[in-house]
């Protein structure tokens, strides 16, 4: 079992660690364990050794992939990397406070299919002061965002070709997923990784929150993109 994540809380005073499916908090100055709780348990288990217990029974389904704290320090949130569940809980006691699940779930009472292919949350990132939450989802090219005030999804962006103008390979197309999001401080701009499996490429893309379109691509190799997808398109045309 190893630590999966770790956020430290905007006053610096309290430290959150993933461990497993455990969250445990520990307080910066002392290095003394505050509490520790199970993200979506039915309630907050105060004895280590139940903790630990109930852990070795969810260890391979529940294994928390990130733990964020709110900008208040209020909250801290997790996911999953087999779940298509977010959870949000009291910092102070680990208590459930809202519950986010994916879109199609809420919209489908079918579910999602492909449970063959890895699921679950990679990552997570508070905005608008603590108001959204980011969300991205394993084999997604999408980046969602939900209104935690409101308790309802605020909108989700699509991951595109960087040269609309130009076709790439099916292949590329196929791969295209959105593995990070992160707010801009004037929460104006959404940042979003995406990233090529079992290729090695990747690129930043930024969307307008507002408006909901693509305002810019950018490599993060430093390399203009267009060019970037035109050697490898003729490379794959070669191999072909």
């Amino acid at each position: 079992m190893s630590s999966s994540s770790v956020s430290l809380s905007f006053s610096s005073m309290n430290l959150a660690i993933g461990f497993g499916p455990v969250v445990t908090v520990w307080d910066a100055a002392t290095t003394t364990t505050m509490l520790q709780f199970i993200p979506g348990a039915d309630q907050p288990m105060k004895s280590p050794t139940k903790v630990l217990t109930k852990a070795v029974t969810l260890l391979a389904e529940h294994h928390v992939a990130d733990v964020l704290y709110s900008p208040n320090g209020q909250a801290i949130a997790t996911c999953s990397q087999s779940s298509f569940r977010a959870i949000i809980s009291q910092s102070n006691s680990g208590v459930q406070q809202d519950i986010i699940d994916h879109p199609m779930v809420v919209s489908s009472s079918h579910g999602l299919k492909g449970s063959n292919q890895k699921s679950g949350i990679p990552w997570l990132h508070f905005g608008g002061g603590g108001r959204y939450l980011g969300l991205t989802y394993y084999n997604s090219n999408k980046a969602y965002i939900y209104n935690i005030v409101k308790s309802k999804w605020a909108r989700s962006f699509t991951s595109q070709q960087p040269d609309s103008s130009k076709k790439y390979p099916l292949h590329l197309q196929k791969q295209m997923e959105c593995t990070k999001v992160c707010f801009d401080p004037t929460n104006t701009l959404l940042s979003c990784l995406i990233e090529f499996r079992e290729e090695n490429l990747s690129f930043n893309q930024l969307f307008r929150m507002k408006e909901g379109d693509c305002a810019a691509s950018v490599s993060r190799q430093g390399r203009n993109l267009q060019s970037l997808f035109q050697q490898h398109e003729e490379l794959w045309t070669l191999v072909f």
